[in-house]
């Protein structure tokens, strides 16, 4: 399958480099990079710091009609780490959208695919993966006040070294948007998502994965392998539903609030046992933390300020509760003395710096950034106990 993935991407990437050189439309292109300081890149309680670099590179070709816009890209990105050399990994999508219009009151119909590769170093290559998305979505305007919008999304990642966890994933969506005369919107967002692994069960037994190294205490095993334990129910489905309130306090001045509740209606994520094998892993990956092993509720509320020359800051807080559907442990890989489920509470404070420079430059857009995200995360689990601090300075083009 990942052969297939990669003579797919292969052709897509000819196939739009060709008709983005051609010299006709729009061609948009722009680069950013990123230089990170995180003083807990793995996310958890050993507190490891790492330099990383982030290059991103994005290529788009629009084309316009009366009624139909297309748009081909490509988005790729690299990761590069400085104490971690091994975590060094790139991704690349390649992908179409088009955007039917139906109507004179803003009717459109959108669809789209993409091809994505996500590519490891041998000591992560288990995290190695290809995806193909489509998605359809359609978008109305009942009244100046008011946008709605339903949709689906249907994705298939294979994950080449790890089976088990390849899967389909379908996503129906609504989304309602009003707007009031007080500069006040209102947003109301509900998803049902179903992840149905290709495979119908998990048979128990051993993966070899000596060179990653192991996990902590008792679940290292002797193997150095995953242990992968059977499970009937080849599909785990769940439900969301948000609310987003923002306001606009003045001219330059704008206020939001979001309330998510995210919960599962069937549990058949299949995580904690490759988690358990496994050391220096990055506990927010999928594969480790996935979203559809835990339920619970999301707060945010976000502050954005534009200020004089160009420039704009952004400063937020959000508090998640999320309530696992398996046990938590200890450090040594054994049950709690009182056996419960693990629970985390996780609050975030950040702030976002921004500006941007004249268009009279040979650079169509230029921008410099600068970002602090500060994390804690409470858990019952007290290998995902921890803080983490993440300095960022960025800077981006296009042209």
């Amino acid at each position: 399958m990942t052969r297939k993935y990669k003579q797919m991407f292969s052709i897509a990437f000819i196939i739009m480099m060709t008709i983005t050189t051609a010299g006709y439309s729009q061609f948009t292109k722009s680069v950013s990079v990123e230089m990170v300081y995180d003083d807990n890149s793995f996310r958890n309680y050993k507190g490891l710091s790492d330099y990383i670099t982030q290059v991103n590179v994005y290529l788009a070709r629009d084309f316009q009609s009366e009624a139909l816009v297309t748009r081909l890209y490509y988005d790729g990105n690299v990761n590069v780490f400085t104490e971690y050399s091994d975590r060094l990994s790139h991704h690349h999508k390649v992908g179409a959208a088009f955007s039917r219009f139906l109507g004179s009151k803003g009717e459109a119909l959108n669809f789209g695919a993409n091809i994505r590769l996500s590519r490891y170093r041998d000591v992560y290559d288990y995290s190695n993966y290809g995806q193909a998305t489509g998605y359809a979505n359609f978008k109305a305007k009942p009244d100046d006040a008011i946008i709605t919008q339903f949709g689906y999304v249907v994705k298939y990642r294979d994950y080449e070294n790890l089976p088990e966890f390849s899967h389909f994933e379908h996503q129906l969506f609504g989304r309602f948007s009003w707007f009031l005369p007080t500069s006040t919107s209102l947003i109301l967002y509900t998803r049902y998502g179903l992840k149905d692994y290709e495979t119908q069960t998990v048979v128990t037994g051993a993966r070899d994965m000596s060179n990653i190294g192991h996990g902590r205490g008792g679940r290292q095993g002797e193997s150095g392998g995953v242990v992968i334990s059977e499970q009937e129910a080849p599909s785990a489905s769940q439900f969301i539903g948000s609310l987003k309130f923002g306001q606009s306090l003045s001219s330059i001045t704008g206020l939001s609030f979001q309330y998510l509740r995210r919960i599962n209606l069937s549990d058949a994520a299949r995580y904690s046992a490759l988690a358990g094998e496994i050391w220096n892993y990055n506990t927010e990956d999928d594969l480790f933390d996935d979203p559809y092993a835990y339920q619970g509720h999301e707060m945010s509320t976000v502050l954005t300020q534009l200020l004089p020359w160009q420039t704009r800051v952004k400063m937020g807080y959000d508090r998640y509760i999320k309530n696992y559907g398996y046990e938590a442990l200890d450090l040594n890989g054994e049950p709690l003395l009182i056996p419960e489920d693990r629970r985390d509470t996780r609050n975030v404070v950040w702030f976002n710096l921004t500006k941007q420079f004249s268009q009279k430059s040979a650079f169509r857009n230029f921008e410099l950034s600068l970002d602090f995200y500060y994390l804690n995360n409470n858990s019952n689990d007290p290998y995902f106990n921890y803080d983490s601090s993440v300095f960022t300075f960025g800077t981006g083009f296009s042209f």
